[in-house]
């Protein structure tokens, strides 16, 4: 079970590579703990100097900025280590549930971690990784005890001031939501399905609680603007994935991985994947197809269907 986490936080806290745009971040946290208000303007930027935008990352830079007040870099690595430690803690979680087998979970996370391990460093998306594991763990218990969806709006208010990253979130409720929705559909209930109807009242909660922020409906438009501005300008990580690197490789092994699983999944079982399993690979497939940035939610969402997938392949052959 630790061993995945054991693998991330040794490598991350041990990483002094270039930290990327953390700096920036980390600036713009002391300015608005200094000035004790929102700053929605560019200060650091010489050539958009004064420039107006919306800050999604204030709440993670306010705290980059007190952790670095407190322990200087070393702790604010080994907090990132941490978070992302957990992250992948919580996604073995989630695979041995989904497999019973801690040994499969124990290597999916190990998998998942290699293929993103590029695109991890002290960034706000630590937290968006952490906060997605979350809300999928949240909506897989939820279709056994529903209770679990009351936990999920309060999740995403909070992602909303932490990092743009939480309309991901959105997405694999709708998922769940789809997947729900067939089920009722084809059961002849698709008006009167409790489980659909729930989904449904937590996608919606969900959205409502995204609004509480700064700039309220205002993020959904920076948050698109900012993903068109960086693809448009070139910017690697939001380009498709190359197969020059490492994860590139692995994206690629991974959906070869998943047809694999599900050709041997049916020749065993004759089972077909879930409704919820093929809309969310209708939903993030394509997302990491067109952006290397998008990459890892697609291995964190196939991680629990791979485990579950082979075990259940075993089982029947056995």
């Amino acid at each position: 079970m630790a061993l995945a986490p054991a693998l991330v936080f040794i490598a991350l806290a041990a990483d002094h590579a270039y930290l990327l745009d953390f700096w920036h971040h980390l600036a713009r946290g002391r300015a608005i703990v200094e000035q004790g208000a929102m700053i929605d303007h560019d200060l650091f930027t010489f050539t958009i100097h004064g420039q107006a935008f919306q800050d999604v990352n204030w709440l993670t830079q306010v705290g980059y900025f007190l952790l670095f007040d407190w322990g200087g870099l070393a702790l604010v690595r080994v907090v990132n280590a941490l978070l992302l430690a957990a992250t992948l803690f919580w996604l073995v979680v989630i695979c041995r549930r989904s497999s019973a087998s801690t040994g499969l979970a124990a290597a999916a996370a190990v998998a998942v971690f290699l293929g993103m391990w590029q695109v991890l460093t002290i960034r706000p998306q630590s937290l968006s990784f952490l906060l997605f594991v979350a809300v999928y763990d949240f909506l897989d218990r939820a279709e056994q005890r529903p209770a679990w969806l009351l936990a999920i709006p309060p999740l995403l208010g909070l992602w909303g001031n932490l990092h743009g990253a939480f309309p991901a979130g959105l997405m694999l409720i709708g998922c769940y939501l789809l997947g729900a929705a067939w089920q009722g559909w084809r059961a002849g209930r698709l008006f009167t399905s409790t489980q659909t109807w729930q989904l449904l009242a937590c996608l919606a909660a969900s959205l409502l609680a995204t609004l509480l922020n700064p700039y309220g409906w205002g993020i959904y438009q920076f948050v698109g603007l900012n993903s068109y501005r960086s693809a448009t300008r070139g910017v690697d990580e939001w380009l498709p994935p190359r197969l020059d690197l490492w994860i590139g490789q692995v994206w690629i092994l991974s959906i070869v991985l998943m047809a694999g699983l599900m050709a041997a999944r049916w020749l065993q079982t004759r089972q077909l994947p879930r409704a919820r399993d093929l809309a969310l690979f209708a939903c993030f497939l394509p997302l990491s197809i067109r952006s290397t940035r998008m990459v890892p939610w697609w291995l964190i969402v196939c991680a629990p269907l791979a485990t579950a997938w082979l075990a259940e392949t075993v089982a029947a052959s056995a």
